[in-house]
């Protein structure tokens, strides 16, 4: 026992132990208390004055030459030198000004909410007064509108029919908000202002993934459900539950899926190597899920830039199927397209279970819907099926093969967009162009093969 303690003891007044483990702890606090101040640097400080303290306590006694002394200089630089490696940006701290789209100059509107909203308006020309305009309502959170958004919409010009597209606040060429600001409500907010500045009475709303799961926040919202004439989910993300919510209502309407086929694992493969470009970073690690979101650690500046070519290009492989990765079309700056990593985080992780959503006022809105969702999708399936469920007026249901999450494809030679001539169909009220699959009857079957 006797010899127990004296070990015991030996470990505690030994400052080994604490030049290990209490640098790295003042380096944390002192980021949270500075609101990571200079990328963490004023951390950096705090961490290094502590291990100056500690190693000085530690060898005031001793000869200055020993190799003891020599260990824990060592054994400190160790800690302090990876709190100064987690203070350099995985990614630059200023975003790049983005060129205009070939088709239409970036515009802004500046909402009463307080958002600077950037948008993108393509004329249908005189015709277009007497219809509903296209509101395209892109995804991500914090994601924005791409060229190949642009060029997929400029299609419905011809037919006359006013289109907006605008980049919801805090990504792409909209302005940023304090980032704990950022939330689905506001999104929401943002969306009844911007149809105050659409002059037409009503509007064709087009939600892709996130974009359909403020879609559906916004047929509950009596601010806005009254201007919409006709309602598209593209790929839906889900429906805007927090997670206990969504698991009761999936168990009580939509079956489990079987076996992955080798489609399934080939696209889950690729967004988990999506995923891990930006999760295998310890610095995007300590910031985005060590830190309160608003910390200044990592900045939208640079969380907006760490999704940067190289990684959207991958998330890009990820959302056709395996077959068409080949020949995507590299993805550069001048596509405009981007993605607010907190804008993102802060949605998806930290908002749904502060949001109330009314179920009752969306599933009884009488606005005609259509669901269109790809073979080669890396959402849960069952999300997306549930908006088919949920909402009663969904009178179309389209299922793409050959096609993924990116299902508003745009046309290429030789290969029409079947997406447009869905929709087209859609809101012109003639003949749908394909079978109307899976209906409810159809859903046991449909993810038993997991399709």
């Amino acid at each position: 026992m006797h010899k127990i303690v004296a070990v015991v003891k030996r470990i505690i007044y030994s400052p080994w132990p604490y030049i290990v483990v209490v640098p790295p702890l003042a380096f944390y606090v002192g980021i949270l208390l500075s609101n990571g101040l200079w990328n963490g640097w004023a951390g950096f400080v705090v961490a290094l004055l502590t291990t100056v303290a500690i190693a000085w306590l530690g060898m005031r006694k001793r000869d200055i030459k020993s190799i003891r002394t020599v260990i824990l200089i060592v054994m400190a630089l160790i800690p302090i030198g990876f709190s100064g490696y987690l203070c350099i940006p995985n990614a630059p701290t200023t975003v790049a000004a983005s060129e205009d789209f070939p088709e239409t100059p970036t515009r802004h509107w500046n909402l009463p909410t307080g958002s600077n909203i950037a948008y993108y308006h393509l004329n249908g020309g005189e015709a277009a007064k007497e219809k509903p305009a296209l509101l395209f309502l892109h995804g991500g959170p914090g994601g924005s509108v791409s060229h190949s958004d642009v060029t997929f919409f400029n299609q419905f010009t011809s037919l006359g029919y006013d289109t907006y597209l605008y980049d919801q606040v805090g990504s792409g060429r909209s302005d940023f908000i304090p980032a704990q600001q950022y939330s689905h409500q506001r999104n929401i907010d943002d969306l009844a202002a911007v149809l105050e500045k659409i002059p037409n009475d009503k509007v064709i709303m087009v939600g892709q993934s996130y974009g359909s799961t403020l879609l559906a926040s916004a047929l509950a919202d009596p601010r806005i459900s009254p201007r919409v004439a006709k309602a598209v989910f593209a790929e839906p993300g889900g429906l805007p539950l927090d997670l206990e919510q969504s698991e009761k209502y999936l168990d009580e309407h939509i079956p489990q899926p079987g076996k992955d086929n080798p489609i399934k694992q080939s696209v889950g493969e690729k967004q988990q190597e999506s995923n891990m470009s930006l999760l295998a970073k310890p610095r995007v690690l300590l910031g985005f899920f060590l830190m309160p979101i608003a910390n200044n650690f990592i900045t939208q500046e640079e969380a907006t830039n760490l999704m940067g070519p190289k990684e959207l290009n991958v998330h890009s492989q990820s959302s056709v199927c395996p077959d068409d990765r080949d020949s995507l079309p590299p993805i550069t700056e001048k596509d405009g397209l981007r993605m607010n990593m907190k804008t993102n985080i802060r949605v998806n992780n930290y908002d749904y279970e502060n949001y109330n959503f009314d179920m009752n006022s969306f599933s009884n809105n009488p606005t005609p819907g259509m669901l269109l969702i790809g073979e080669c999708t890396y959402v849960n399936r069952r999300t997306q099926l549930a908006f088919e469920t949920a909402y009663p007026a969904m009178e179309r249901v389209h299922y793409f093969t050959g096609l993924g999450h990116h299902v508003l494809e745009t046309a290429s030679p030789g290969k029409p967009s079947r997406a447009f001539g869905a929709i087209r169909s859609f809101i012109e009220e003639t003949p749908a162009l394909m079978p109307n699959y899976p209906r409810e009857q159809d859903f046991k079957d449909f993810m038993s093969e997991n399709k």
